[in-house]
């Protein structure tokens, strides 16, 4: 009786791995073809639309077809560009101690216009159109 419980104990043991298995490889493959939906319905073309007021005095991060963006004061104009680092495309984060962008992946750094202060990244932030409509800005687009 003791052998049979040990082999049934065995089976089951293998069929939970078997299992996990299976549903570790499985996992990306369903996550991304659900993923591949919603992103169809993402129009990357199409622009973001921003009340003036949500800009105040500062800078405003939003998306903008389905991918983050920042818009700011420069020089008296309001501009916007993408947070996506253009070395390998992480999403940079302000540091408002240091008073720049920062990359998390590899320590690259933007000033607050997107010019590049340190390597790896070569190009600068991509600039975002903008234009100013009833009483928004309308970013992105084409």
């Amino acid at each position: 009786m003791e052998v049979k419980e040990k082999i049934t104990g065995r089976r089951r043991f293998l069929k939970g791995g078997l299992y996990a298995v299976a549903a570790a490889v499985l996992a990306p493959v369903v996550y991304g073809f659900f993923d591949f939906f919603t992103y169809i319905r993402r129009d990357p073309r199409a622009p973001a639309i921003i009340e003036k007021s949500h800009l105040g005095a500062g800078r405003y991060e939003f998306v903008c077809g389905g991918r983050p963006a920042v818009l700011f004061r420069e020089n008296g104009q309001v501009a916007a560009m993408s947070l996506e680092c253009t070395h390998l495309g992480c999403i940079v984060k302000w540091s408002e101690k240091n008073k720049r962008y920062e990359c998390p992946c590899h320590g690259g750094t933007f000033n607050e216009s997107g010019e590049v202060l340190s390597d790896p990244p070569r190009l600068p932030l991509k600039r975002l159109k903008v234009e100013e409509r009833d009483g928004n800005y309308i970013v992105g687009g084409e």
